[in-house]
Protein backbone atom coordinates (compact mmCIF):
# COMPACT_ATOMS: atom_id res chain seq x y z
CA UNK A 1 0.00 0.00 0.00
CA UNK A 2 1.56 3.21 -1.25
CA UNK A 3 2.53 5.27 2.47
CA UNK A 4 0.59 8.25 0.47
CA UNK A 5 -2.73 6.21 0.72
CA UNK A 6 -2.58 4.93 3.84
CA UNK A 7 -3.81 7.83 6.19
CA UNK A 8 -6.88 8.03 3.36
CA UNK A 9 -7.56 4.07 4.14
CA UNK A 10 -7.27 3.93 7.37
CA UNK A 11 -10.14 6.67 7.86
CA UNK A 12 -11.62 5.01 5.55
CA UNK A 13 -11.45 1.53 8.13
CA UNK A 14 -12.48 3.59 11.00
CA UNK A 15 -15.85 5.30 9.15
CA UNK A 16 -16.77 1.58 8.01
CA UNK A 17 -16.24 0.50 11.58
CA UNK A 18 -18.26 3.23 12.73
CA UNK A 19 -21.17 2.36 10.08
CA UNK A 20 -21.40 -1.21 11.44
CA UNK A 21 -21.88 0.51 15.10
CA UNK A 22 -24.52 2.64 13.68
CA UNK A 23 -25.83 -0.44 11.60
CA UNK A 24 -26.10 -1.81 15.78
CA UNK A 25 -27.79 1.36 17.20
CA UNK A 26 -30.48 1.08 14.08
CA UNK A 27 -30.83 -2.89 15.07
CA UNK A 28 -31.09 -2.11 19.03
CA UNK A 29 -34.01 0.73 17.65
CA UNK A 30 -35.96 -0.82 14.83
CA UNK A 31 -35.62 -4.30 14.74
CA UNK A 32 -33.35 -6.37 12.77
CA UNK A 33 -35.53 -6.99 10.06
CA UNK A 34 -36.18 -3.33 9.54
CA UNK A 35 -32.58 -2.70 10.06
CA UNK A 36 -31.84 -4.46 7.21
CA UNK A 37 -34.13 -3.10 5.13
CA UNK A 38 -32.65 0.48 6.07
CA UNK A 39 -28.93 -0.51 5.39
CA UNK A 40 -29.97 -1.54 2.00
CA UNK A 41 -32.15 1.95 1.13
CA UNK A 42 -29.16 3.72 3.23
CA UNK A 43 -26.34 2.47 0.81
CA UNK A 44 -28.53 2.94 -2.13
CA UNK A 45 -29.25 6.81 -1.27
CA UNK A 46 -25.70 7.24 -0.62
CA UNK A 47 -24.27 5.98 -3.67
CA UNK A 48 -27.02 8.22 -6.10
CA UNK A 49 -26.23 11.44 -4.01
CA UNK A 50 -22.70 10.52 -5.11
CA UNK A 51 -23.28 9.96 -8.53
CA UNK A 52 -25.27 13.24 -8.88
CA UNK A 53 -23.12 15.27 -6.95
CA UNK A 54 -20.49 14.44 -9.56
CA UNK A 55 -22.36 15.79 -12.39
CA UNK A 56 -23.36 12.74 -13.85
CA UNK A 57 -27.24 10.80 -13.95
CA UNK A 58 -28.09 7.45 -12.88
CA UNK A 59 -29.09 5.41 -16.03
CA UNK A 60 -31.48 2.51 -16.30
CA UNK A 61 -29.26 -1.20 -15.93
CA UNK A 62 -28.70 -3.39 -18.79
CA UNK A 63 -28.05 -6.20 -16.88
CA UNK A 64 -30.98 -6.63 -14.90
CA UNK A 65 -30.40 -10.56 -14.24
CA UNK A 66 -26.62 -9.77 -12.68
CA UNK A 67 -28.35 -6.98 -10.80
CA UNK A 68 -31.15 -9.19 -8.75
CA UNK A 69 -28.20 -11.78 -7.93
CA UNK A 70 -26.24 -9.15 -6.40
CA UNK A 71 -29.23 -7.45 -4.54
CA UNK A 72 -30.05 -11.49 -3.33
CA UNK A 73 -26.78 -11.45 -2.03
CA UNK A 74 -26.80 -8.15 -0.66
CA UNK A 75 -30.11 -9.11 0.75
CA UNK A 76 -28.68 -12.04 2.65
CA UNK A 77 -25.57 -10.03 3.70
CA UNK A 78 -27.47 -7.34 5.28
CA UNK A 79 -30.36 -9.92 6.96
CA UNK A 80 -27.15 -11.89 8.13
CA UNK A 81 -25.15 -9.30 9.82
CA UNK A 82 -28.16 -7.57 11.29
CA UNK A 83 -29.72 -10.70 12.56
CA UNK A 84 -26.46 -11.53 14.22
CA UNK A 85 -25.79 -8.62 15.95
CA UNK A 86 -28.78 -8.89 17.60
CA UNK A 87 -28.57 -11.96 19.21
CA UNK A 88 -24.18 -12.00 19.38
CA UNK A 89 -23.88 -8.75 19.56
CA UNK A 90 -21.73 -6.20 17.32
CA UNK A 91 -18.53 -7.65 18.20
CA UNK A 92 -18.56 -11.04 17.38
CA UNK A 93 -20.89 -10.52 14.23
CA UNK A 94 -18.29 -8.27 12.84
CA UNK A 95 -15.68 -11.03 13.70
CA UNK A 96 -17.23 -13.09 11.67
CA UNK A 97 -17.90 -10.68 8.61
CA UNK A 98 -14.14 -10.22 8.70
CA UNK A 99 -13.94 -13.21 6.65
CA UNK A 100 -16.06 -12.63 3.66
CA UNK A 101 -12.35 -11.77 1.72
CA UNK A 102 -12.10 -15.65 2.36
CA UNK A 103 -14.86 -16.42 0.87
CA UNK A 104 -14.37 -14.14 -1.83
CA UNK A 105 -11.31 -15.86 -2.91
CA UNK A 106 -12.90 -19.13 -2.94
CA UNK A 107 -15.71 -17.81 -5.05
CA UNK A 108 -12.90 -16.67 -7.41
CA UNK A 109 -11.33 -19.76 -7.53
CA UNK A 110 -14.05 -21.64 -8.72
CA UNK A 111 -15.40 -19.29 -10.83
CA UNK A 112 -11.50 -19.23 -12.52
CA UNK A 113 -10.72 -15.62 -12.06
CA UNK A 114 -8.21 -15.94 -8.86
CA UNK A 115 -5.30 -18.50 -8.62
CA UNK A 116 -4.70 -19.50 -4.87
CA UNK A 117 -0.78 -19.32 -4.49
CA UNK A 118 0.75 -20.08 -1.79
CA UNK A 119 0.43 -17.20 0.39
CA UNK A 120 -3.26 -17.41 -0.58
CA UNK A 121 -3.10 -21.26 0.66
CA UNK A 122 -1.80 -19.93 3.88
CA UNK A 123 -4.13 -16.79 4.67
CA UNK A 124 -7.19 -19.34 3.99
CA UNK A 125 -5.77 -22.00 6.65
CA UNK A 126 -5.20 -18.79 8.81
CA UNK A 127 -8.19 -17.30 8.30
CA UNK A 128 -10.36 -20.28 8.74
CA UNK A 129 -8.50 -21.57 11.84
CA UNK A 130 -9.22 -18.16 12.79
CA UNK A 131 -13.04 -18.60 12.14
CA UNK A 132 -13.10 -21.62 14.10
CA UNK A 133 -11.15 -20.45 17.29
CA UNK A 134 -14.00 -17.52 17.38
CA UNK A 135 -16.94 -20.19 17.01
CA UNK A 136 -15.75 -22.65 19.51
CA UNK A 137 -15.03 -20.23 22.39
CA UNK A 138 -18.24 -18.73 23.30
CA UNK A 139 -18.39 -16.64 26.28
CA UNK A 140 -21.33 -17.69 27.82
CA UNK A 141 -21.65 -21.11 26.37
CA UNK A 142 -23.69 -22.48 23.70
CA UNK A 143 -27.23 -21.74 23.53
CA UNK A 144 -29.63 -21.20 20.26
CA UNK A 145 -29.20 -17.73 20.43
CA UNK A 146 -25.72 -18.23 19.57
CA UNK A 147 -25.82 -20.57 17.14
CA UNK A 148 -28.38 -18.65 15.21
CA UNK A 149 -26.76 -15.80 15.54
CA UNK A 150 -22.95 -17.57 14.44
CA UNK A 151 -24.92 -18.80 11.39
CA UNK A 152 -26.38 -15.38 10.20
CA UNK A 153 -22.93 -13.76 10.40
CA UNK A 154 -21.33 -16.57 8.70
CA UNK A 155 -24.26 -16.87 5.96
CA UNK A 156 -23.58 -12.71 6.23
CA UNK A 157 -19.78 -13.41 5.00
CA UNK A 158 -20.54 -15.84 2.59
CA UNK A 159 -23.03 -13.59 0.74
CA UNK A 160 -20.41 -10.87 1.12
CA UNK A 161 -17.87 -12.88 -0.29
CA UNK A 162 -20.27 -13.24 -3.26
CA UNK A 163 -21.18 -10.39 -3.68
CA UNK A 164 -17.45 -9.10 -4.08
CA UNK A 165 -16.24 -11.00 -6.18
CA UNK A 166 -19.61 -10.67 -8.49
CA UNK A 167 -19.59 -7.53 -8.38
CA UNK A 168 -15.78 -6.98 -9.45
CA UNK A 169 -16.11 -9.52 -11.97
CA UNK A 170 -19.66 -8.35 -13.59
CA UNK A 171 -20.99 -5.23 -12.70
CA UNK A 172 -17.49 -3.13 -12.48
CA UNK A 173 -17.53 0.15 -12.37
CA UNK A 174 -21.47 0.44 -12.63
CA UNK A 175 -22.84 2.87 -9.83
CA UNK A 176 -26.28 2.21 -11.39
CA UNK A 177 -26.35 -1.27 -10.74
CA UNK A 178 -25.22 -0.87 -7.19
CA UNK A 179 -27.81 1.54 -6.68
CA UNK A 180 -30.26 -0.74 -8.08
CA UNK A 181 -29.36 -3.56 -6.47
CA UNK A 182 -29.29 -2.13 -3.19
CA UNK A 183 -32.63 -1.04 -3.67
CA UNK A 184 -34.05 -4.41 -4.72
CA UNK A 185 -32.40 -5.82 -1.70
CA UNK A 186 -34.04 -3.43 0.39
CA UNK A 187 -37.32 -4.32 -1.23
CA UNK A 188 -37.02 -8.34 -0.91
CA UNK A 189 -36.10 -7.61 3.01
CA UNK A 190 -39.53 -5.66 3.53
CA UNK A 191 -41.66 -8.95 4.02
CA UNK A 192 -39.43 -9.93 6.88
CA UNK A 193 -40.63 -6.80 8.40
CA UNK A 194 -44.34 -7.83 8.37
CA UNK A 195 -43.15 -11.29 9.45
CA UNK A 196 -41.05 -10.84 12.29
CA UNK A 197 -42.04 -6.79 13.16
CA UNK A 198 -40.09 -4.41 15.05
CA UNK A 199 -40.46 -2.69 18.22
CA UNK A 200 -42.73 -0.16 17.93
CA UNK A 201 -41.80 3.13 15.87
CA UNK A 202 -38.62 2.95 16.95
CA UNK A 203 -36.28 4.52 19.51
CA UNK A 204 -35.28 8.28 19.34
CA UNK A 205 -31.36 6.90 19.18
CA UNK A 206 -32.23 4.38 16.27
CA UNK A 207 -33.49 7.72 14.96
CA UNK A 208 -30.53 9.47 15.53
CA UNK A 209 -28.38 6.04 14.83
CA UNK A 210 -29.61 5.91 10.94
CA UNK A 211 -29.36 9.76 10.22
CA UNK A 212 -25.70 9.37 11.42
CA UNK A 213 -25.83 5.75 9.24
CA UNK A 214 -26.83 8.32 6.09
CA UNK A 215 -24.16 10.73 6.86
CA UNK A 216 -20.95 8.48 6.94
CA UNK A 217 -22.60 5.84 3.78
CA UNK A 218 -22.31 8.66 1.82
CA UNK A 219 -18.69 9.07 2.47
CA UNK A 220 -17.65 5.57 2.17
CA UNK A 221 -20.17 3.66 0.22
CA UNK A 222 -19.01 5.60 -3.09
CA UNK A 223 -15.47 4.55 -2.55
CA UNK A 224 -15.49 1.42 -1.14
CA UNK A 225 -18.24 -0.30 -3.65
CA UNK A 226 -17.58 2.10 -6.72
CA UNK A 227 -15.01 4.07 -7.12
CA UNK A 228 -12.02 1.34 -5.66
CA UNK A 229 -12.95 -1.45 -7.39
CA UNK A 230 -13.26 0.43 -10.87
CA UNK A 231 -9.65 1.85 -10.16
CA UNK A 232 -8.71 -2.07 -9.93
CA UNK A 233 -8.10 -1.32 -5.78
CA UNK A 234 -10.88 -4.29 -5.00
CA UNK A 235 -8.51 -5.49 -2.54
CA UNK A 236 -7.67 -3.03 -0.78
CA UNK A 237 -11.32 -1.94 -0.55
CA UNK A 238 -11.64 -5.75 0.83
CA UNK A 239 -9.04 -5.04 3.47
CA UNK A 240 -10.40 -1.64 4.16
CA UNK A 241 -13.52 -3.46 5.36
CA UNK A 242 -12.01 -6.06 7.35
CA UNK A 243 -10.02 -3.84 9.51
CA UNK A 244 -12.99 -1.64 9.90
CA UNK A 245 -14.66 -4.90 11.05
CA UNK A 246 -11.49 -5.16 13.27
CA UNK A 247 -12.70 -1.64 14.77
CA UNK A 248 -16.38 -2.21 15.19
CA UNK A 249 -15.86 -5.57 17.59
CA UNK A 250 -13.45 -3.28 19.86
CA UNK A 251 -15.90 -0.74 19.74
CA UNK A 252 -18.49 -3.25 21.00
CA UNK A 253 -15.82 -4.23 23.50
CA UNK A 254 -15.43 -0.92 24.84
CA UNK A 255 -18.50 0.54 24.70
CA UNK A 256 -20.74 -1.63 24.71
CA UNK A 257 -19.58 -3.87 27.61
CA UNK A 258 -19.37 -7.52 25.10
CA UNK A 259 -17.12 -9.68 26.19
CA UNK A 260 -14.47 -11.99 24.10
CA UNK A 261 -12.86 -15.16 25.28
CA UNK A 262 -9.27 -14.78 24.53
CA UNK A 263 -9.29 -17.50 22.03
CA UNK A 264 -11.58 -15.47 20.01
CA UNK A 265 -9.42 -12.42 19.97
CA UNK A 266 -6.71 -14.53 18.82
CA UNK A 267 -8.82 -15.80 16.38
CA UNK A 268 -9.72 -12.75 15.26
CA UNK A 269 -6.17 -11.88 14.62
CA UNK A 270 -5.91 -14.55 12.27
CA UNK A 271 -8.95 -13.72 10.37
CA UNK A 272 -6.74 -10.66 9.50
CA UNK A 273 -3.81 -12.04 9.03
CA UNK A 274 -5.60 -14.38 6.79
CA UNK A 275 -7.38 -11.50 4.34
CA UNK A 276 -4.02 -9.89 4.33
CA UNK A 277 -2.71 -12.83 2.55
CA UNK A 278 -5.04 -13.66 0.52
CA UNK A 279 -5.68 -10.11 -0.68
CA UNK A 280 -1.78 -10.28 -1.67
CA UNK A 281 -1.41 -7.31 0.95
CA UNK A 282 1.84 -7.97 2.81
CA UNK A 283 4.96 -8.00 1.09
CA UNK A 284 6.05 -11.33 -0.34
CA UNK A 285 9.75 -12.09 -0.28
CA UNK A 286 10.22 -11.31 -3.71
CA UNK A 287 8.91 -7.90 -3.53
CA UNK A 288 11.26 -7.51 -0.48
CA UNK A 289 13.95 -7.87 -2.58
Amino acid sequence: MPRRSWPAHAALSLLWGLSIMLVCGVVFGFGWAAAAALTSFTAAAAIALSVRLGGRRLARPTDARSMVILAAAIAVQNIGLCFAIDHVGVALSAIVLGSMPLFATLFGQVWGIDRITAAAAAGLAAGFVGLFLVVVFPVDGDSWAFLAGILAALLSAIAGGFAIRYGTLRLRGEPDVAVGAHVIAGAATLPAVLLFGSPGTGTPWGYLALAALVAVAALVSPVLEVRMPDAGEGARAGMVKTIGLVVAALAGVLFLGEQLDVGQVFGMLLLVVGAALVLELLPSRTSAR
